[in-house]
């Protein structure tokens, strides 16, 4: 990644950006072509990405969902889908299977495949290297996501539709004011975050948040506007989604279904991070802690990995 720019921005990007390999556009597709743009998702690791909680509670209130229990809810009437563009172009379309909701902003997806522009080549995943190192008030960091979005579904012979979609995809920075460990208690952003000089447009919720170094350190949760001129804006930070128990397909044999950690996907590599020695001792309690110097090329100054499948 460039250096950032000293003083805030706002700059629209080429729709073939390679960001778009990681920050996919999340959509909610009903049965005869009605299709609604949500927002931004980060793909972190194979068959896995994460996005604004609040959006995920927005799919739910305005679409709805048959509750199952206390704490499962099901989709039936309509599909909400990841749209990720690679260079070429090419085109992968992933079907959100399970959601998980943190306590915090973060909602962490499984995918499923729906479609592709070459189904017979093995995904080659690309995924972002996440940090949990702390942030200093006046650093610089950038945001990415989509906003501005359009969607049009002409229908095809067959009874299939196509889907049109237009938006624009945007770099963001602006200096890190405020480290808010337990969040703001005196408005709507009560988790842990931290706010920003930067401007995030609606649509752009989920996207990530790069630290200085291209590491992702925060995804965009939203803003309160301009005061005086100057945006007050809000990213939530990752570390807490670690807490989460998921379900979602693992590596190695563990059963199916079975409950586990985030913060265990990271530790095995499955998500690659750095900074884990800023986080509190008390989340590797039980837990083997692996050399993860081999998953990081500080001479390369790369923030992404490839995983083959």
């Amino acid at each position: 990644m460039r250096a950032f720019p000293k003083g805030p921005s706002f700059v629209r990007q080429p729709a073939d950006t390679n960001i778009s390999e990681i920050a996919l556009r999340l959509l909610v597709e009903f049965p005869g072509g009605e299709t609604h743009i949500v927002g931004t998702a980060l793909l972190i690791g194979p068959r896995l990405a994460v996005t604004a909680r609040h959006n995920l509670d927005d799919i739910i209130e305005r679409f709805g969902a048959k509750t199952v229990s206390e704490k499962t809810a099901v989709v039936q009437e309509y599909a909400v889908r990841l749209y990720q563009i690679l260079p070429g172009p090419q085109y992968n379309i992933w079907n959100v299977s399970s959601a998980w909701p943190c306590e915090t902003d973060i909602a962490i997806l499984e995918l499923t495949p729906h479609g592709r522009t070459h189904p017979q080549v093995p995904v080659a995943w690309v995924t972002p290297m996440l940090t949990f190192a702390p942030l200093a008030v006046g650093q610089t960091v950038a945001g990415f996501g989509y906003h501005s979005s359009t969607v049009d579904t002409p229908p095809q012979p067959g009874g299939e539709h196509h889907i049109d979609l237009n938006d624009a995809p945007t770099v963001t920075t602006g200096q890190v004011e405020e480290i808010l460990p337990t969040g703001n208690p005196g408005g709507r952003f009560t988790f842990p975050c931290f706010r920003v000089g930067a401007r995030f447009d609606g649509g752009m919720s989920g996207g990530p948040v790069f630290a200085p170094d291209g590491f992702v350190c925060g995804l965009i949760s939203g803003t309160l506007g301009n005061v005086d001129g100057e945006p007050i804006s809000y990213v939530a930070s990752l570390w807490p989604m670690l807490l989460m128990m998921i379900s979602a397909k693992g590596p190695g044999n563990r059963p199916p279904h079975t409950p586990y950690a985030m913060i265990d996907l990271v530790l095995l590599g499955t998500i690659k991070a750095v900074g884990l020695e800023y986080l509190d001792p008390s989340l590797f309690l039980g837990r083997i802690l692996p050399k993860l110097e081999a998953d990081i090329d500080p001479t390369s100054g790369r923030s992404c990995s490839r995983l083959g499948t």
